[in-house]
């Protein structure tokens, strides 16, 4: 097994020779290392080299506040994949992360998720095409070899009894706040892993407890975890990217005055960087957007906990648990400039109600404010469902979709890096930390050799500028269809749209019979051949009135629901026509 290596940045920074390995990756809240493997044990004079002269690629940021001074690499870490809601426990489920093909299933022996290479080790075919099997093993749709959980081969159909195959590579997995965690370097998790904690949050958990699954909005976006941590990070983007989403307008941009917090400032949960806004009322986006002024004090954290949550805290009255909201966001690299994002919103607690006795608790019922109060709480609940918010997360991505990836096409094209984004203000200091971050992390990869995980964070090459706009803010197969609730509504409102084509088709045909039935009727009349009754003539000019009115309201009712069915699929952001 390789065996991990602790190399304090320090060292990397002056180029100091290599000692003896540190015992912990994280002593104490607040110590970070970097984690390099080696198959023997010990590092051979070229890496140590490599690292040596390699102070730049691996500086995390010279004015860094004290408390952060060292980075893991990328892959040794704990990285969100998909969410529980999203995953079906019947059979395998494919999942990208740090460029890799992963597979994920469910054993119902241990009750718990498994995480493999999604690489038959027969022949390469994917593990996910195959089947899960009673014994709780992986079958491979090919050539039916099985493995269990942790990947090693259980059966070998063509062989000789009992011999069996090379196991495949798993990964172990953790489920947290209704996502599945996966440590990306196996080899190094009993050393490792299993002391890295994972970012999740008290209020988040007690959320999703309330909320169920269902609460986290999951999608794949058509650019790169850098991009993506970027942007999270970024607060000055959102009266201008997300224009007329909510309460945001262009109106409310203004400097951001962040102040970088020392580490005995810092949240209790030790983010890696965490900033606060100075005079949040009068300069914070979403607080400015309030209908309502907030109190003067009120406070926003900004904080980013490596290597995959970024963290809003707004509180309307400082001290007051109760009037906190928050914004939690995770990230995964799924492939080179591609990316999965994983959203919370977290709102304020209500107080609870003044307890009441059962007489006054049947007086309230029926007296006049208590009723409209509980109509509006009803007609909130019919408007604000797990769909709606998830329409409306949609709304925030796409407003930035489109530019991010050619933000990231433009850049390769040139040859740019962020470091040479012209950024002369405070708001752009958590991009930078972020960026700074993820160089890191990514370069401590390449001096392991492992070149594919680290284009996953910092990609050499460029974007396809060619990419269709239906398919950069495409919403089926980047969330609809692995969301249960928004897939049910989809074909709710197609099931809807068919049956108002059936009633459209038969209002066409009575129409067109009672038009018939009219005019044969009055020219009968007009020839004088047969005297046709004037109440029939009536009846059928009445049908067809009918029938045209029916037909009009249903291509109305129709373009109602292709519009609704259109949310789930694909709507066209265009910044130009936001106004």
């Amino acid at each position: 097994m390789k065996l991990p290596l602790l190399i304090p940045l320090a060292l990397i920074r002056s180029g100091a020779s290599l000692l003896t390995p540190l015992q912990s990756s994280r002593q104490k809240p607040g110590s970070r290392s970097i984690v390099l493997t080696s198959s023997s044990g010990a590092m051979d004079q070229a890496t140590a080299s490599e690292i040596n002269g390699s102070a730049e690629r691996t500086q995390v940021d010279d004015e860094e506040e004290s408390g952060v001074s060292e980075i893991r690499p990328i892959h040794q870490n704990w990285w969100p994949v998909s969410t529980t809601f999203a995953l079906d426990k019947s059979r395998p489920n494919p999942v990208d992360l740090l460029n890799q093909k992963l597979v994920v299933f469910w054993s119902e022996s241990e009750n718990e998720w498994k995480c493999l290479d999604d690489r038959c080790s027969h022949r390469f075919a994917p593990l996910s095409e195959g089947r899960v099997i009673d014994n709780n093993c992986l079958q491979c749709a090919y050539h039916g070899w099985e493995f269990n959980g942790e990947g090693k081969c259980t059966k070998v159909p063509q062989a000789a009894r009992g011999a069996v195959g090379r196991s495949v590579t798993g990964y172990p997995v953790r489920v947290e706040a209704s996502m599945v965690f996966v440590w990306a370097d196996p080899d190094s998790f009993d050393t490792l892993g299993k002391s890295t904690t994972i970012p999740i949050f008290p209020k988040l958990k007690e959320a999703v407890e309330v909320q169920g699954e269902s609460f986290c909005f999951m999608r794949d976006l058509p650019y790169g975890y850098e991009l993506l941590g970027e942007n999270l990070l970024d607060l000055s983007h959102l009266p201008f990217s997300h224009h007329g989403v909510g309460n945001l307008d262009r109106e409310l941009g203004c400097p951001l005055p962040f102040r970088v917090l020392p580490a005995s400032e810092k949240s209790k949960d030790n983010p890696l960087y965490e900033v606060i806004l100075e005079d949040a009322a009068n300069t914070d986006p979403t607080y400015k957007g309030f209908p309502v002024p907030v109190p003067p004090d009120a406070s926003l954290n900004l904080g980013f906990y490596d290597p995959c949550h970024v963290r809003y805290t707004r509180q309307r009255v400082p001290g007051d648990e109760n009037t906190a909201s928050v914004v939690a966001l995770y990230m995964c690299p799924t492939l080179m400039n591609k990316s999965r994002v994983f959203l919370f919103n977290i709102f304020p607690k209500r107080p609870p109600p003044p307890k009441k006795t059962k007489l006054q608790r049947l007086k309230s019922w029926v007296t006049p404010s208590e009723i409209k109060q509980k109509l509006a709480m009803y007609a909130l609940a019919r408007l604000f469902t797990p769909v709606f918010g998830h329409l409306m997360s949609h709304k925030i991505f796409d407003g930035d979709g489109i530019f991010l990836h050619k933000q990231g096409d433009r850049m390769a094209r040139s040859g740019l890096s962020y470091k040479d984004y012209d950024t002369p203000s405070s708001a752009d200091v958590m991009v930078n930390k972020f960026r700074r971050y993820s160089n890191a992390a990514s370069q401590n990869a390449r001096l392991l050799g492992l070149e594919q995980l680290a284009e996953s964070v910092s990609p050499s090459s460029g974007y396809n500028d060619n990419l269709p706009r239906s398919e950069m803010l495409d919403r089926y197969e980047s969330h609809t269809k692995h969301c249960k609730i928004c897939l049910e509504a989809l074909e709710k409102a197609q099931l809807k749209k068919k049956r108002l084509e059936l009633v459209q088709t038969a209002l066409i045909g009575a129409a067109g019979a009672s038009s018939v039935t009219l005019a044969g009727g009055l020219g009968l009349s007009l020839l004088r051949t047969l005297r046709v009754p004037s109440i029939l003539l009536k009846g059928a000019a009445g049908v067809t009135l009918s029938c045209v009115g029916g037909c009009k309201l249903t291509s109305k009712l129709k373009a109602k629901v292709e519009k609704e069915i259109q949310q789930f699929l694909f709507e066209d952001y265009i910044h130009a026509d936001k106004h």
